[in-house]
């Protein structure tokens, strides 16, 4: 299969592996859990062994390997900085692995959201277009960026971070550290700290009626909201006010064709539209005069290995 990238995506949680072709088209997969407790060493051998499965299904003939990793990453060395579901890769590079088990295979290993955007571009609803912004909104916030139809990754691989621009001076902590970030107000993660704070402060809810506050997530949220719950619409609506904030200035920013959501939290966009749109017009210069099309993407969890493959075909 000359004709098919070897890739897989890293995550916190999961690690899948797939052989894709030219068109997008997944002919083979393998997924296992990423097992980061047990340690850096223990999930190269798993990457490794799950690539190796995959391998087999091409015959050992494959146009390149491409992975897409949930961390910042440096493009030119494929080494992961401060990944916050990754810890022990802090620092580390997978290529020498890689170069020792594949020798002379053309490698790329890239930030997962990044690649993502490549994905949408390339089969999504970025196809034909030429400047095309992907925001992923669910545990936390990234995004990608490209640019005159490339990839554009900055000079580091840092480009993209929009959970990082800051939409509340002096507001409440995130992940990164800092204060203020969008991440910290309109992630899944934050919209479940909102609404739990809430409840564990005896605000009436639905939720308080469904078990510890603790384990109310995202999804229970926008559940609540859109059966008429008045705390949890009050929680979607304000992720709703800090997300159009955040589109507006990528938007101000980039002057994209189109912006697509994806992630856990783009499946609640029809409830968070209206708030996300009042926001985009009032703060979008753009927008009066061209509107730019704010929409879920259509390539679903396999949307990091569609990014990697892109890459690696891109690359050849």
């Amino acid at each position: 299969m000359a004709d098919a990238a070897l890739v897989a995506d890293i995550g916190g949680t999961n690690l899948r592996a797939a052989l894709v072709d030219r068109e997008g088209k997944i002919l083979s997969r393998r997924a296992t859990r990423t097992d980061v407790k047990s340690g850096g060493t223990r999930m190269l051998d798993r990457l490794m062994a799950v690539l190796k499965e995959t391998a087999a299904d091409s015959g050992g003939s494959f146009a390149g390997i491409g992975l897409a990793v949930a961390s910042p990453t440096d493009p030119s060395t494929g080494t992961l900085y401060n990944p916050p579901n990754l810890p022990d890769w802090d620092g580390f590079s997978p290529m020498e692995a890689l170069t020792r088990e594949y020798p002379g295979a053309r490698i790329i290993i890239g930030n997962d959201a990044n690649l993502a955007a490549l994905a949408v571009h390339h089969f999504g609803q970025g196809r034909g277009l030429r400047n095309v912004i992907y925001m992923t909104v669910s545990t936390g916030i990234g995004g990608g960026i490209i640019i005159n139809g490339e990839m554009y990754e900055g000079s580091r691989g840092f480009a993209g971070e929009f959970g990082h621009i800051v939409v509340l001076p002096n507001g409440p902590k995130c992940p990164c550290g800092r204060t203020g970030c969008l991440e910290a107000l309109a992630s899944g993660t934050a919209v479940a700290r909102s609404a739990q704070k809430r409840i564990i402060a005896g605000e009436p809810s639905t939720l308080a009626g469904k078990g510890p506050a603790s384990r109310i997530d995202a999804v229970a949220v926008a559940a609540a909201a859109e059966a008429g719950d008045a705390l949890a619409k009050q929680v979607i609506d304000e992720a709703a006010y800090y997300l159009g904030i955040g589109i507006s200035v990528v938007i101000n920013s980039f002057d994209p064709d189109i912006v697509v959501i994806g992630g856990g939290m783009s499946n609640s966009l029809d409830l968070l539209r209206t708030g996300i749109m009042e926001q985009v017009k009032r703060h979008a210069i753009a927008d009066s005069a061209h509107p730019v099309p704010i929409v879920k993407s259509d390539l679903g969890d396999d949307i990091g290995l569609l990014g990697a493959a892109a890459k690696v075909f891109g690359e050849l």
